[in-house]
């Protein structure tokens, strides 16, 4: 688990599942057992080759069976690859890799809308031409996205991302408890 603080007395914990079917097994039974009070809960997964609606039902009646509040929890699915976020604003991808001839290729038909692209994965990998794996690329672009601007990134999922977390934050559903470590 880690945790994370946004904001006076608030703090976000990561859990991480392995794997999809991980996830869709345990995700009711951490919920229910979460010991902090008035917490909330964004369930994220990456489509790969399932049905985003398919995939969006499953999660969402696993945290109803939590017995949570429905308002105290989000479910979304990166329609695509979590890589898509990335392809979505090349800027950050040129930043990251020393690479500035990328910007230019966001106007390319694939990179208008990453989210549509079935090898997102694949194809961040043969743009920055790094050997790296899945989590240093992901901690590596993290340091380079444009939150400020999220709206100007082409991945409609990472902009519906963002704009949840932000509707967390305003509606203050970030616990106010400090974690227990």
């Amino acid at each position: 688990m880690h945790h994370q603080t946004i904001g006076y007395r608030s703090f976000m914990s990561f859990f991480s599942f392995n794997g999809k079917s991980d996830l869709e097994n345990r995700v009711k039974s951490r919920m229910r057992g979460w010991q902090v009070p008035d917490s909330s809960f964004l369930i994220m997964r990456d489509r790969d080759s399932s049905d985003c609606i398919t995939a969006k039902a499953t999660l969402l009646k696993q945290c109803c069976a939590a017995n949570i509040p429905t308002d105290r929890f989000k479910v979304r699915i990166a329609c695509g690859e979590l890589e898509s976020f990335y392809l979505g604003e090349l800027t950050a991808v040129a930043k990251a890799y020393a690479q500035p001839g990328l910007c230019q290729r966001q106007g390319e038909r694939k990179f208008r809308n990453p989210d549509q692209l079935n090898n997102a994965c694949q194809e961040f990998f043969k743009l920055i031409n790094a050997p790296m794996t899945k989590i240093r690329a992901a901690q590596k672009m993290g340091e380079h996205i444009d939150l400020d601007h999220y709206e100007q990134n082409c991945s409609s999922s990472f902009r519906c991302l963002i704009k949840t977390l932000l509707e967390f934050k305003e509606h203050q559903y970030f616990s106010s408890n400090q974690p227990i470590s």
